[in-house]
């Protein structure tokens, strides 16, 4: 009696597109937690965390502090997200003042792996304010 082994082949159709290449790109990012320290010319600095840092509900959480690294309150903090290389809309980021200088977004649905640029709006003063930006790897 004979034995014959079937070989099949598959073909994997992919829609052209940037969503594709970002979401093949993110195989190649760290996995999460996300944190990184954003400097703000004249302020100080932004500690930024994102947690799991994967696609899908993630938890934000931004802590804004002077010269000396102690906590600084600032009046407002706006937020959005958007993905590189991919010509989109930016998903507003809903913040919320948890103490003096900290915000936060729970539940934050980050809908596609890839690389994300936060861009942040700082409200310094009455009457300053300054934007900073950061790229976050999503897996």
């Amino acid at each position: 009696m004979e034995h014959r082994a079937t070989v099949g082949v598959v073909r994997v159709a992919t829609p052209p597109g940037s969503q594709n290449q970002a979401t093949a790109a993110a195989a190649d990012l760290p996995a999460g937690p996300f944190q990184e320290t954003v400097p703000i010319t004249g302020v100080g600095d932004v500690q930024v965390s994102v947690n799991p840092a994967r696609r899908g509900t993630n938890h934000l959480v931004l802590n804004i502090r002077d010269r000396n690294a102690a906590t600084r309150d600032v009046p407002e903090v706006t937020a959005e997200l958007r993905l590189e290389g991919v010509d989109t809309e930016a998903l507003p980021v809903q913040l919320t003042r948890t103490n003096p200088g900290q915000f936060s977004a729970h539940g934050l649905l980050i809908p596609i792996s890839g690389t994300w640029r936060l861009r942040l709006r700082i409200r310094v003063s009455d009457l300053d304010q300054t934007t900073v930006d950061t790229s976050i790897p999503i897996r």
